[in-house]
């Protein structure tokens, strides 16, 4: 048993599986996900207009750029549950509360 964020598990699982340390077998058993802690938002705040307004600034220039969307997809990919062609994590959601 681990807890911990699913993200962060699907990240150890794969680099476990592309390391060698996890079989094909081993990394696709089904794995059951139970939710123990309610989300938790999370918000962007800042103590001081200046510097909110150099966030905003940074963030309007990467989305401009194209660099925002290139660190979504290199973090989405390393999220993925596909590892190979014929090689996916299976999760489970559970049904108990």
């Amino acid at each position: 048993m681990a807890v911990m964020d699913k993200n962060i598990f699907i990240y150890y699982l794969r680099q476990s599986y592309l390391t060698g340390t996890l079989t094909k077998d081993e990394v696709q058993q089904e794995v059951i996900c139970h939710k123990v802690f309610p989300p938790t938002p999370y918000q962007f705040a800042f103590l001081s207009a200046d510097i909110r307004d150099d966030f905003n600034y940074g963030l309007a220039q990467i989305k401009q750029d194209g660099t925002r969307l290139a660190i979504e997809n290199k973090y989405q990919q390393m999220l993925s549950l596909t590892l190979d062609d014929d090689v996916t994590i299976r999760l489970a959601n559970s049904t108990a509360h």
